[in-house]
């Protein structure tokens, strides 16, 4: 890539955090913990760019016309982001360098990852065929266009597919100037630091933040001076230390390659959206208040944009997420209440690209990726044939991922609680987060049971990105539970 491809994405990732400074900034929220972060800016401003560019799908402005306004915007917002950085810096100096600090050491650790987000080209399937060919289509038609995500003949693309990715790249390419198919997901890299910075931030808080028992390791204090002041920073130094190493060892789980995570900046789309998930069911755990809202309705609304089955994921997530909170009174919880009408439309904002979406696809008869067969006559045949070889392969896929072990370390988390405490259950969070680990396991089963398919074909070529979420959700199960325990020993 040339200098000017590098600036180019520079550009797109101001932009980008510009735009969600704006909407951050518009939706006011007692907690700005998370909301303030160049992350969270950033990653808003990626939904607000596939709000703009499902909008074309309806005879709204090109996407070469709204890019001046977009650049404006962005940049304004930019310099708003930049001014609230640089006042944080001076305010804490040593929170701002230890943030920047666990970035380096991260791709540090994982120098692959910088290589293949511009120089390797795209080898999994979903970015080949799926979001860059999709983004090049956009780039080229200046917005959706009936000629390409209409034609029939394309089906094998699936055309239905989310726009949020290849919104991406065609926002990119836009301000670029033209297609590259290599600078077209060097933002990626931006994507990969925005997330590690999240995990980084939501982990750290959940070892230091207290809750009835107290926080697992004290947290930082702002004078200096006393033994006691430098036993406390000493421990929050220390528990920095765990936490850049945890979000490492999360960001790496479910990978089937060893240079992690270089599949989230080759091309793996799975990842794209099992990661929010992943920060969504740390940031809902007890160990983290106040809850953040309104960065859940953003992790949610990212991941149903980045594939259907993300999709299908979070639907079900909030329903059963809200006939829990109804079943047990927590929506009349104060924060809820003041910090409400924020996460409606934070929440609205995020899923109606996605609703807009949909409802083009349905009304163009744009046709659909997955494909169950309906003759379930011989369900009975399918199930003593198919799913004993479709456990064994999914157990397979979960042991190379790192999920097996995993789920070990959970038990023995769990044991020791039990036998050193006998006052340090499983919460009802953790084990949501456990069934819904097993609920994804299941429902891939369900997938493959029922395909018209070569089911083993399928499986070879898609099992070990779809284990990617039920991996994740495993670590971040086993990170609270360990948390929970710490909290609980006495040393």
């Amino acid at each position: 890539m040339t200098p000017a491809e590098w600036w180019s994405i520079a550009l797109y990732a101001l932009v980008a955090a510009g735009l969600g400074r704006l909407v951050l900034r518009w939706l006011q929220v007692r907690d700005r913990t998370f909301i303030d972060s160049p992350a969270t800016c950033y990653l808003t401003g990626q939904l607000g760019l596939l709000l703009l560019t499902v909008a074309t799908a309806y005879g709204c402005m090109r996407l070469s016309t709204m890019l001046p306004f977009v650049l404006v915007l962005g940049i304004g917002g930019s310099s708003m982001l930049a001014k609230g950085m640089l006042h944080r810096l001076l305010e804490y100096p040593s929170r701002a360098l230890a943030s920047l600090l666990a970035l380096s050491l991260f791709f540090l650790a994982f120098p692959a990852s910088l290589a293949a987000s511009h120089s390797v080209a795209t080898v999994e399937w979903d970015a080949r065929m799926l979001w860059m060919f999709h983004g090049k289509a956009l780039f080229f038609g200046d917005g959706v266009r009936d000629a390409f995500f209409g034609d029939p003949q394309l089906w094998w693309t699936n055309l239905d597919y989310p726009l949020l990715l290849p919104a991406q790249a065609a926002w990119s390419a836009q301000i670029a100037g033209g297609w590259n198919s290599l600078a077209c997901k060097a933002h990626l890299l931006a994507t990969l630091a925005a997330w590690f910075a999240l995990l980084h931030k939501i982990v750290l808080r959940v070892l230091v933040a207290g809750d009835e028992r107290g926080p697992a390791l004290p947290p930082p204090v702002e004078q200096v001076g006393g033994n006691d002041v430098r036993m406390r920073d000493l421990d929050y130094r220390a528990c920095w230390l765990l936490s850049t190493l945890v979000s490492m060892a999360l960001m790496t789980l479910g990978t089937h390659t060893h240079a992690a995570p270089y599949d989230f900046v080759s091309g793996m789309a799975d990842r794209h959206y099992a990661t929010p998930l992943l920060l969504t069911a740390l940031a809902t755990s007890p160990l983290l208040r106040p809850t953040p809202w309104l960065l859940l309705a953003i992790l949610l609304a990212y991941s149903a944009n980045t594939k259907n089955e993300a999709a299908v994921y979070v639907l079900l997530l909030l329903a059963c997420w809200a006939t829990f909170a109804v079943a047990r009174g927590r929506l009349r919880a104060s924060s809820v209440r003041s910090e409400g009408p924020a996460i409606a439309i934070a929440l609205l904002l995020g899923l109606t690209p996605l609703a807009a979406w949909k409802a083009y696809a349905l009304s163009h008869a744009i046709p659909g990726g997955l494909a169950l067969d309906d003759q379930v006559g011989d369900l009975a045949q399918r199930v003593a044939v198919r799913l004993p070889n479709i456990v064994k392969h999914l157990l397979h896929r979960l042991h190379d991922a790192g999920a097996i072990w995993t789920g070990l370390a959970f038990l023995a988390a769990t044991l020791v609680g039990w036998r050193r405490h006998n006052q340090v259950p499983v919460s009802a969070h953790e084990a949501g987060v456990i069934i819904a680990a097993l609920t994804v396991c299941g429902l891939l089963c369900l997938v493959f049971l029922l395909t018209p398919h070569d089911y083993v074909l399928h499986m070879d070529m898609a099992m070990a990105r779809l284990v990617v979420l039920p991996s994740l959700l495993l670590g971040a199960a086993t990170v609270l539970r360990v948390a929970r325990v710490a909290r609980h020993t006495t040393i």
